[in-house]
Parts: structure tokens; sequence; C-alpha cells
């Protein structure tokens, strides 16, 4: 049986127990691709509640892009070389985390691992890190209304995360429906 996002960071958890000092790039080291998408997810969620921060849309987009672009090519999360050397104590790492996997646990309600054995395909991720990254074009340059892509966005990364295909389908239709809106609006100009 295939194993929850809750269950993945709880074992994140405990790996940072008792540890003194950590880096930001040891805690990465430790993480899952789909564990890693979690940033993202969190990067979706202004887009997904309308909040207008006004400059966040640019960064958070050029941000989606650049992890969208990293998943296809099958690469870790990107850090900064000056944040990866940051040190935090385990415990702390382990505390906070154990806040992410209430959360998580919240969230398994509604996804949870469905079709994982497709989630691991070399065409699979490619394509997902493709729709991200169109995902966070279509939030850069936004044609429409930008919930849209964002819902899209956010539904593929909470596929992702969860590893359920569900999910994932409907962001391949969101991501159609919008692509269709927008090229429409571009030929009737």
């Amino acid at each position: 049986m295939a194993r929850t996002l809750s269950q993945k960071f709880e074992e994140l958890a405990h790996q940072c127990k008792g540890r003194r000092h950590m880096t930001i790039q040891e805690i990465f080291d430790l993480m899952d691709p789909p564990e890693e998408s979690l940033i993202a997810w969190i990067l979706y969620l202004p887009f997904i509640l309308c909040f207008e921060i006004p400059g966040f849309w640019i960064v958070a987009s050029l941000l989606i892009i650049w992890q969208g672009i990293r998943t296809a090519l099958h690469k870790k999360f990107w850090i900064p070389k000056k944040l990866k050397k940051r040190q935090i104590s385990g415990d702390l790492a382990a505390h906070y985390l154990s806040y992410v996997v209430k959360f998580l646990k919240k969230l398994e309600k509604i996804a949870h691992p469905r079709g994982t054995i497709y989630q691991h395909h070399p065409l699979l991720l490619t394509f997902n890190g493709c729709m991200m990254a169109l995902g966070g074009c279509f939030l850069l340059f936004p044609i429409g209304i930008t919930l849209v892509p964002g819902l899209g966005v956010f539904l593929l990364s909470l596929g992702m995360l969860e590893e359920d295909i569900l999910w994932m389908v409907c962001a391949y239709g969101i991501f159609a429906i919008h692509t269709a809106h927008a090229i429409a609006i571009l030929v009737l100009r």
C-alpha cells in the first residue's frame, strides 16, 4: 500500500529529531520529490485565495515556472547556496513538521494515494513538470482571471503531493479549458 504524505512527513520528523544542528540542505536531502512539492503548493495559495499582493505574483510565478522546469527535468527543488548552509536544530525542525503532519492528515480526507502505479513513470513526471511550468506562465502573463490557472496548478500539485491521479486529471482539464480560453481571446482580438 502506498504511503500518504503525512506518513512521509512523520518519518522525516523522526529522522530530524535528536539532531543538534542540521542544514536546510540536509533536510531537503531527506525529502522525496512529493514532499518538495509542498513548498510549491504553498506558493499557489495566494492565487487560489485571490490575494493581490503587489509584486508577489511575479516572484511566485517565476518560482512556479522554475519548479516546473526542474520537475520536468527530474531534478530536486533548487535552494540558494546561502540558504542551503543555514543551520537549524533538528528538534525544532521536527516540531514544525509535526504541525505540517496535522494539516496533511486533514487534507488526506479529500486527497490520498490513488493510481500510484502511474505516479513514478518518468513521462508523467516530465508532463506534470511541463504543466506546472505552463501554469506558472499563465499566472505570470494573465489572460482572463488568475483564479483558473491558479486552481489548476494547485490541484496538480495536490495530486503530485498525495500521488492522487484524480486531482491530476482535474488539473489537466482545467489547463485544457484555460488554454482554449486564452487561444480564443488572442485569436478573436
